[in-house]
């Protein structure tokens, strides 16, 4: 057995789970020792509120630093105390923190605020935080916030009471802030460092973070980027959600806050939002390009415009994995107030004004014979919907492929049905109301509205459509040959069903 190649065995253990399992296959040989207490301690996770105690960073002073720096040569934590055998650090390839308790806290009880009160970032985790830069061999660094987000405090300018959150603002801030701090410290280096995860990200660009240097230098050196985002929403009224500054500010700045450091390396992007967004917010990333960029995941993604699917076509070259994770086509929008010349609004937060009525008439259809056309060396294409709580689709859940929709449909803001000629069923499911498929506001059924753009009633393209989710139709084996153009024998197997 000792002969054997390392890789085999490693490829044996890969598929073990079990943390009892993991610790049994140590006992089998010294080969296995070595290689499975590389596995069993790769990875890192510390709750942030285990740490709880000691001096609030805000009120800082020479004597608590003194502390603090007392306090990091004794190991209290796993993670410290694997810190201190040099084996076992050079082991650990990727860490994560944890900021609360129960990330996924039901905000709509009336014991959360009892139960989760804002949370204060200290020492304790400014110290643990800081010593994630201290293996050589780390490729990933995640973090964990709470769900629920709340940024205007507890009263906003428009006088709503609103509940206060566990991860405040300033908590989430300042923990991202050490995060990077530690990460482009010259003293630790961390050369191997690929991949940044940041679940439950506040949509809430603070320039104190994104403005620093740390921030940019971290980012410059990525290569795979992940990000799941979380807004802030009102619970009496959710559709007024859409009108808070940050929901907009954001994905207007996403592009060239977020991507253009990491444009060069980057080779892998997920952005999943619990909110649609796209059209509205919307997030114009036309001035960004990545040259090496081999997969793409998109979450609650909305298309509206051909510039999208052109701007993912124009990595054709490079594009390997595509995503898309509950992204409709979005047929149509019913706007109160004024559109642009591309048909974005220009007052997002403005709620007035006559309505606008305008049509999207690209259909999947279309967008599979340019995929087809134009990224020729994509291997994996996935449209579906995958499963939303708790985050599970982020952290690698499967897809449902999109053959039915989901029937645990329930609530009053989630029951807007796209209009008859536009059956895309996908919009169903979302926490949120969604303004802009409500059949009842579409010219068929309000003669006093105009649309802007060409009527449809005689254009064959928007009649009502074939079901897209099957690939069926006019292009019944589209998706199967983009994957499989160079399989000619399975390819001849799939012509003769057909």
């Amino acid at each position: 057995m000792e002969n054997f190649p390392a890789e085999i065995f490693r490829l044996i253990i890969k598929g073990v789970t079990s943390t009892s399992d993991l610790k049994n296959l140590r006992l089998v040989s010294r080969s296995f020792s070595v290689l499975v207490t590389e596995k069993f301690f790769s990875h890192c996770s510390v709750n942030l509120q285990n740490l709880n105690e000691g001096y609030e960073d805000d009120n800082e002073d020479e004597e608590s630093e003194d502390v603090a720096e007392i306090d990091s040569a004794i190991p209290r934590t796993s993670l410290e105390k694997i810190i201190c055998v040099p084996h076992l650090k050079q082991a650990v390839r990727s860490v994560s923190y944890i900021t609360s308790l129960e990330p996924y806290a039901n905000s709509y009880l009336s014991s959360y605020a009892e139960k989760h009160p804002p949370q204060h970032f200290n020492i304790s985790m400014k110290r643990i935080i800081g010593k994630c830069n201290r293996f050589p061999n780390l490729t990933t660094v995640a973090v964990e916030f709470a769900e629920f987000c709340t940024y205007l405090g507890e009263e906003d300018e428009r006088g709503f009471y609103l509940t206060p959150a566990e991860d405040s603002h300033e908590y989430r801030i300042a923990v991202l802030k050490e995060l990077f701090r530690s990460l482009n410290d010259p003293r630790y280096p961390t050369p191997s460092l690929t991949t940044l995860s940041l679940k439950n990200l506040q949509n809430v660009n603070d320039t104190s973070l994104t403005g620093s240097k740390d921030f940019l230098a971290v980012l410059k050196r990525i290569t795979n980027l992940r990000m799941r985002i979380v807004v802030e929403y009102e619970k009496a009224t959710p559709e007024s959600s859409w009108s808070l500054p940050p929901m907009h500010d954001f994905f207007t700045e996403l592009p060239s806050t977020w991507l253009v450091p990491c444009a060069k390396n980057l080779t892998s992007l997920t952005i999943h939002c619990i909110h649609w967004w796209g059209y509205f917010p919307k997030c114009d990333w036309r001035s960004v390009h990545f040259p090496k960029l081999k997969k793409l995941e998109l979450g609650n993604y909305t298309f509206s415009h051909d510039w999208q699917l052109d701007w993912i076509l124009s990595h054709g070259e490079t594009l390997e994995v595509l995503k898309f994770d509950d992204c409709p086509i979005l047929a149509g929008t019913r706007h109160l107030g004024d559109l642009d010349n591309e048909n974005y609004a220009m007052t997002p937060m403005d709620n007035g004004g006559a309505p606008t009525i305008w049509h999207y008439k690209t259909k999947w259809s279309d967008y599979f014979q340019k995929m087809q056309n134009d990224l020729p060396k994509l291997r994996l294409l996935q449209v579906g919907s995958g499963v939303w709580e708790m985050g599970e689709n982020f952290d690698g859940g499967e897809i449902r492929l999109a053959e039915e929709p989901t029937k645990a449909v329930s609530g009053i803001y989630n029951r807007f049905d796209p209009p008859i000629a536009y059956p895309y069923k996908y919009f169903k499911r979302n926490r949120f109301s969604t303004p802009w498929v409500d059949e009842r506001h579409f010219p068929e059924n309000s003669f006093n509205e105009k649309p802007v753009g060409g009527l449809y009633d005689n254009d064959k393209r928007s009649q009502p459509e074939k079901d897209q989710s099957s690939y069926d139709g006019e292009f019944p084996n589209l998706i199967l040959r983009a994957l499989l153009m160079q399989t000619p024998e399975l390819m001849k197997i799939i012509e003769k069903r057909h």
